[in-house]
């Protein structure tokens, strides 16, 4: 059996060795790495001095959208916290631009697309439907994208508090529904507002209405 002491110093002895071996390794993997993304020499030495550059996907993630703002149209109205339910309803970069819109304000969050089934038929490919709502269920809104998608109706959803909803039933003089109107076919003139322009993010929208309103 090996004393106490004849192991404690075997210890003392390997473990640096140990680090020492480790960290060698790691400076060659690390040097194998960067070999590996250098650009191939080509022999040529105004060639091999210029060093590319390399931007990983989560710094690309982060670089403003050029063509947006090179495009993107300034906003008019009046803000409301009421941002798109989706990304995907984007129509401009990270934004949706819509000109005369039809809006529905729900009281209640949509949680079936059979409540939506007659509103849903009002969109065109000339006309964009907005419906502001609390909440949608996740496959109300996968339902409402694949239909924004696959056809030409314009259907878009933005989510917003029910105090916010209220704010906007008086800018667009429309009358908030509850669920049970939509489930019982419920969907009088008075329902239905209109805004000239509407331009939303994922934080908030700019509503403007005509000066008459």
């Amino acid at each position: 059996m090996i004393p106490a002491a004849g192991l404690l110093i075997a210890l003392a002895i390997a473990l640096p060795l140990l680090l020492l071996a480790t960290w060698a390794d790691r400076r060659a993997w690390r040097r194998q790495q960067d070999a590996l993304a250098a650009p191939p020499e080509r022999g040529e030495d105004t060639v091999d001095s210029l060093h590319p550059t390399y931007i990983t996907e989560d710094e690309l993630a982060e670089l403003p959208d050029k063509t947006e703002t090179a495009t993107a149209r300034q906003p008019s109205g009046t803000e409301y916290a009421a941002k798109l339910a989706d990304p995907a309803f984007a129509t401009h970069g990270h934004r949706a631009e819509l000109d005369n819109a039809i809006v529905l304000l729900l009281r209640e969050p949509a949680t079936t697309v059979r409540e939506l089934l007659q509103p849903l038929s009002e969109a065109t490919a000339k006309q964009p439907l907005v419906i502001v709502a609390p909440a949608f269920h996740d496959e109300v809104l996968e339902t409402l994208l694949a239909n924004r998608r696959y056809s030409q109706a314009q259907v878009f959803a933005m989510t917003a508090p029910a105090t916010v909803v209220a704010e906007l039933a008086e800018l667009l003089t429309a009358q908030p529904l509850e669920r049970s109107d939509l489930m019982a076919g419920y969907l009088p003139s008075e329902a239905w507002g209109q805004a000239t322009e509407w331009l939303a993010t994922k934080r908030s929208s700019f509503v403007a209405v005509e000066p008459s309103r």
